[in-house]
């Protein structure tokens, strides 16, 4: 058996940390319980080491003297060691949960913890029942043997079949109680148990209706480092995809607490704060205007310009949520946003650059200032070599930041052009997932406003044929977005009415008029109507039947849509 451990470590790499790691302990490394005087004189102990070891090793109930129980360090290896008869099975472990004195307990989930690490053992053990008495374990055993089965649960959670049998044994009281009431570690396991839970969204909501929020910001508050850090991923985990758990986290206190941990000396620390600060201010005015009153702004810009890649892109994505909030777009301007995040966008990796343009995305809209800003420091010409790239969500993050950059900004809209930002805008809306579809379209449309000679350009480009393609096609926000992009290509040019007309455009035109969003229906009337000031395409309006639908939104459309009707059907006979 010793020569299989022997084996086992030094498949590991770790023959030649064992006699330093086995000074530490094995409360702090269960797998040490696996050395003995064969493995330390293969390892390499000194006779010092040696000594140390053994007389910090822990005396085990369960123990002979020739053959010590030993926690098991791996699945791979626990069939084979247990065959030997040295390691207890998981079965032998479930049984000491449920008979053993407390610190065999103890000591059986910190064992079902370490075997837990490999995702086959993970199902063994939860069919095997050690969930129950796991459970139990949270809520009667010592200190020590709470944090344990906190930690147990937490690696079995891993695996998704294994999320709902702990929910169905009712751990998530008990877990959030020890979260609020545990030992340092009790406290650090519980929550790292609650973060992988709360990836089930039952389960999530299971979590915040047990009152983990406020004990979970306590932590934040009050725990080590470690603690902190699984408080802030069970939080961020709770918020994401949930703007109830969003707002509920921020009323109860997180911002200040948070903002504060940007201070720590730790990057590893910030950049998860970065990260958790992005999660709660994604579309929430409310929690944007909370954070960036509790003085987040500061911080995270100095994060951005850290020079640790992770951190760089999780402040970007922060300080872009937060831009969402117009209130605080000055603010933000004023902490010299725009050039670190060009920067990042010139010299970050790929997540870093993803970030930088959505972050830019989000200061440019709809502000002057912020637009030529951007374009003065040289983000343009970035914009479209990410927009030429192979990422594809920096793709479209930079579709984004090209169409705010140029939206009623003729400067903008020349260079970006000039750049040759219509061909990867075409490629985009030609092969992207519905929001790359999106985000090309808003941005054709904004780079046609007005202006023959772009207009043509995207045509040349190959425009037409997706766009209609995605009016066909698309979801109701790509369906509106196509046709305000063929309402400004169309405008005052016969060429690209007519290349509209023959791209199969009238009937899903027609379609809009009936079955069209608000917008939608008065942009497809527009567009009706650009293309009836050609005479030699009235034949095919008609055939199409768009008289009918437009006389019907004439009398029951909104105001801008009656008006567009009125005014296309007084161009066809």
């Amino acid at each position: 058996m010793d020569r299989r451990v022997i084996q086992f470590f030094d498949n590991l790499n770790m023959i030649e940390l064992l006699p330093s790691l086995a000074e530490q302990g094995v409360n702090k490394y269960s797998f040490l319980m696996y050395v003995d005087d064969e493995v330390m004189d293969a390892c390499g102990f000194s006779s010092a080491q040696k000594s140390k070891f053994l007389e910090n090793q822990p005396p085990n109930p369960r123990s002979t003297a020739s053959s010590p129980v030993r926690a098991p360090v791996a699945h791979t290896q626990q069939t084979a060691v247990a065959a030997a008869g040295a390691v207890p099975s998981i079965q032998e472990l479930i049984r000491i949960l449920r008979t053993g004195n407390d610190d065999s307990k103890s000591q059986a989930a910190q064992s079902l913890a370490c075997l837990a690490r490999d995702n086959s053992a993970r199902v063994e053990i939860a069919q095997a029942g050690a969930v129950e008495p796991l459970v139990q374990l949270l809520q009667t055993g010592t200190p020590v043997g709470k944090a344990h089965a906190a930690s147990a649960l937490k690696m079995l959670a891993y695996n998704n079949a294994n999320k709902e049998i702990i929910h169905r044994a009712n751990a998530v009281v008990p877990l959030v109680s020890l979260v609020r009431t545990g030992c340092a570690n009790g406290k650090t396991q519980a929550a790292g148990a609650l973060q992988i839970l709360a990836y089930d969204d039952v389960i999530k909501t299971a979590i915040v209706r047990a009152d983990a929020v406020d004990p979970l910001i306590q932590l934040l508050c009050t725990g080590d480092i470690q603690g902190q850090k699984q408080a802030m991923g069970a939080l961020t985990v709770l918020a994401s995809n949930s703007s109830a758990h969003q707002t509920k986290i921020v009323q109860a206190g997180a911002a200040q607490p948070l903002v504060h941990l940007l201070s720590s000396s730790n990057n590893g620390i910030k950049t998860q704060v970065a990260h958790t600060l992005g999660v709660l201010t994604l579309n929430s005015p409310r929690n944007q205007l909370a954070i960036a009153d509790a003085d987040a702004v500061p911080p995270l810009v100095e994060l951005l310009g850290s020079g640790n890649p992770a951190g760089n892109a999780k402040a970007a994505e922060a300080l872009g949520n937060l831009a969402q909030h117009n209130n605080k777009i000055s603010q933000i301007v004023r902490a010299n946003l725009i050039a670190p995040l060009v920067s990042l966008l010139r010299n970050g990796d790929a997540q870093g650059k993803c970030a930088a343009a959505g972050a830019l995305k989000n200061l440019a809209f709809k502000n002057n200032e912020n637009q030529i800003k951007a374009q003065s420091a040289g983000a343009i010409a970035l914009l479209v070599q990410l927009l030429n790239s192979t990422d594809t969500a920096g793709k479209k993050q930079a579709a984004g930041a090209l169409s705010n950059l140029s939206f009623n900004c003729v400067a903008n809209a020349n260079l970006i052009m000039g750049e040759g930002a219509a061909a990867p805008l075409v490629d985009l809306l030609k092969n992207s997932d519905a929001e790359g579809k999106v985000l090309a379209s808003e941005a054709l449309k904004n780079l046609a406003y007005n202006n023959t000679d772009h207009q043509l350009t995207i045509l040349r480009a190959g425009a037409i044929e997706p766009l209609v393609h995605l009016l066909r096609n698309g979801n109701p926000e790509g369906m509106t977005q196509a046709v305000k992009a063929l309402d400004n290509l169309a405008y005052n040019n016969a060429d690209v009415k007519r290349e509209i007309a023959r791209s199969g455009a009238l009937e899903p035109l027609v379609q809009l008029l009936t079955n069209g969003t608000v917008a939608g229906k008065s942009h497809a009337a527009r567009v009706i109507g650009s293309l009836a000031s050609e005479n030699d395409l009235h034949d095919a309006i008609v055939k199409a039947g768009a008289v009918e639908a437009l006389a019907l939104l004439v009398s029951s459309g909104d105001t801008e849509g009656a008006k567009a009707a009125k005014k296309a059907l007084k161009r066809l006979p």
